[in-house]
Formats: structure tokens, C-alpha cells, sequence
């Protein structure tokens, strides 16, 4: 897609744009502005003003409703974008200032969905294909922010069992509420002790 940013033809991954971390808060900047406003500005007043006085008429004026639709369904996809990119930038704030993978948060895609009000079956299509810069310089697929709740148990758990502190399962469970915010039955940290055999 050109003015898209960076692209990468083999896989059709297009770049949207670059996170930083200005004083404590993620930002994130567009490599084009069309995704932050959406590519067409429809002017409705003058095409009220040409349809009253004769300018569109005849065939043009027949299709002008279906081409209207499809314009504003295109924005409506840019806006989609914009509220995910916000919605992901605060969610994995910690991540994106630490660089720590330890650090993201468990966000599915039907929770993100759910926030934004929106049919998971968007959110999806509007992640597909969808890279960003993170701001230590790689670059990342977006879905890789929206990781779920069993892929961030694996790491967190991964590297406090790595210290070789022996600890309950029931422990583990209150660490997790207490640092991370992510409240799990004891059951469940024995599940991911045992995929992880420890």
C-alpha cells in the first residue's frame, strides 16, 4: 500500500505506525494520516447544493447513494483502527515502556471487541496484515499486543518458577492478584506449572 509506511510484499504485512513512550504514557504516530482521520472527507453540503441545483442528475445521481455507503464504510474501517491502536496503546502501557514481555497484559480479542463495543469478526480483520514499530525499534504484528490470558500465565510464571523460589500453587494465584492483576483458581496455576513441568 504506498504512503502506508513501511511494507513488506512477501507477506503483505503493512506497518500503521510507530509506538514511543513520551514522559509516562505509550503514543503512537501514524506513517499516514489517512488512518487517523480517514481517507475521504465527505462534504455533504455541496453535494446537497448540486443535487438541488442540477448538477448531479441522470445515472450519476442514481449511483451516488452505493458510492456515499462505500466511502463511509471505508472511514468507518479507519476509525476502527484508530480506537484499536488507542485502546491497545494504554492496555499494554507497562509492556511498551519496560520492553518486558513479563509485563504485557492478557487482553483476548473478545475482550478488546467487548471494550470497543464492536463484533470480534472486525477487530479481527482490522488486526490482519497489521504491524507496528515498537518503541525499542522491532517491528511487531498488532496481534502480538492482544496476547491471551494462558500465553501471559506461561511467561509470568515461566520466570518467577525460573528463580527457583519453591512456592503453592495458591501462592502463585495471590502473587498474580496482588502484582498483576489477573485473578486465576489455584487449579488453573497447576495446569500451566505442568505444561511448563515445573
Amino acid at each position: 500500500m504506498p504512503g502506508a509506511g513501511p511494507h513488506s510484499p512477501a507477506d503483505a504485512q503493512v506497518c500503521l505506525a510507530r509506538l514511543s513512550v513520551k514522559g509516562e504514557e505509550p503514543e503512537f504516530e501514524f506513517y499516514a494520516p489517512y488512518w487517523a482521520r480517514g481517507r475521504y472527507q465527505i462534504r455533504y453540503d455541496l453535494l446537497e447544493r448540486w443535487k438541488s441545483g442540477g448538477k448531479l442528475e441522470g445515472p450519476e445521481l442514481k449511483r451516488l447513494p452505493h458510492l456515499l455507503k462505500r466511502l463511509e464504510t471505508m472511514n468507518l474501517r479507519q476509525n476502527t483502527i484508530y480506537r484499536i491502536m488507542e485502546s491497545v496503546t494504554k492496555l499494554q502501557a507497562d509492556f511498551l515502556k519496560s520492553g518486558k514481555e513479563e509485563s504485557k497484559r492478557p487482553i483476548s480479542l473478545r475482550l478488546l471487541a467487548r471494550r470497543l463495543d464492536l463484533a470480534p469478526s472486525t477487530v479481527s480483520r482490522a488486526l490482519s496484515g497489521r504491524n507496528v514499530i515498537l518503541p525499542w525499534g522491532r517491528q511487531a504484528h498488532l496481534i502480538e499486543l492482544l496476547p491471551g490470558r494462558r500465553r501471559v500465565l506461561r511467561e509470568v510464571l515461566g520466570l518467577w518458577l525460573a528463580g527457583g523460589a519453591a512456592t503453592t500453587d495458591a501462592e502463585l494465584a495471590e502473587r498474580l492478584r496482588v502484582e498483576r492483576g489477573i485473578r486465576i483458581s489455584r487449579r488453573t496455576v497447576n495446569a500451566v506449572r505442568h505444561e511448563l513441568g515445573r
